[in-house]
């Protein structure tokens, strides 16, 4: 993978990838990143993409690019990537998953998972300063809609 700050010579969307393709450009933004450790693949930055259009993908830097590319990506920037590869997703584009294994803490925290609920309480926003950075947080409560 091949990172340069963001220009105006974009050829791809997100919809546009293709797996296994990697003669791609696209220009999207840093909307979430994260470290992640995990048995098989150690250690890794995670993140989510956004484009243009709104279209968004997973992205991974695996340990063996982790110190090329640590310094150079941060949540909120908008980066132009190529030279990457594109695999086809290991879940349905909507992985829910069940309020039981929320709560029992059962879930891989690898993965990004989407939740339906009804919402029954809630807290004000708040402000907290995590790794020197600011980040807001709400917490919501939610019950499961069954």
């Amino acid at each position: 993978m091949t990172m340069v700050r963001a220009s105006k010579n974009i050829v791809s969307y997100v919809r546009e990838l293709k797996p296994r393709k990697d003669m791609s450009r696209i220009e999207v933004r840093i909307v979430r990143l994260w470290r992640n450790y995990n048995k098989e693949s150690g250690n890794t930055i995670e993140m989510v993409f956004v484009d243009k259009e709104g279209t968004r993908i997973h992205a991974s830097v695996g340990e063996q690019l982790i110190k090329k590319f640590d310094d150079k990506l941060r949540e909120g920037d908008a980066i132009v990537i190529q030279l990457f590869k594109v695999y086809d997703a290991i879940v349905p584009e909507k992985y829910f998953a069940d309020f039981s294994d929320i709560l029992g803490g059962n879930l891989d925290h690898s993965c990004l998972v989407d939740v339906v609920g009804q919402i029954v309480n809630f807290g004000s926003l708040e402000n907290k300063i995590i790794k020197g950075k600011d980040n807001m947080r709400l917490l919501v409560e939610l019950r499961d809609p069954k």
